[in-house]
């Protein structure tokens, strides 16, 4: 497969490259605080983790749609109409699991991610758009 020029372009990213020097580190027995993925310093909550078990046993093991699964899609409506007095449809919401891959996304949409960690992508994306960087 032959790719765009402009995909070669992109360099790895310094956020996973950070993130796997500091496993390295801790591997060697270094004690080390790292910064770089945005790691919550706490394990998942137990009821996150019963509900997962619970979804799991009733069969959401599959791929969703693109867009995420229309359950999610129709709660988020609900609840920006609820809480912002927002009118959207489901077909206006994009649910991901990553807020990179919603950046990806993004260059066609609004997009509304849970944390800002667009900075460390911003590069990359504009490059493979063949966009330059300001």
């Amino acid at each position: 497969m032959k790719f765009a020029d402009r995909v070669h372009k992109v360099k790895p990213s310094f956020t996973l490259e950070m993130t796997s020097r500091a496993a390295e580190l801790k591997h060697a027995g270094h004690d080390v605080i790292s910064f770089s993925a945005g790691q919550p310093d706490f394990n998942t909550p137990e009821n996150i983790i019963e509900a997962a078990k619970v979804a799991m046993d009733d069969g959401y093991t599959k791929y969703t749609a693109g867009s995420g699964m229309i359950e999610l899609r129709n709660a988020v409506c609900e609840k920006v109409k609820r809480e912002n007095n927002i009118n959207i449809s489901p077909e206006e919401v994009l649910i991901s699991s990553l807020s990179i891959h919603n950046h990806y996304n993004e260059h066609t949409m609004t997009s509304m991610t849970s944390r800002p960690g667009w900075w460390a992508t911003w590069r990359p994306r504009r490059q493979v758009w063949g966009q330059t960087w300001w």
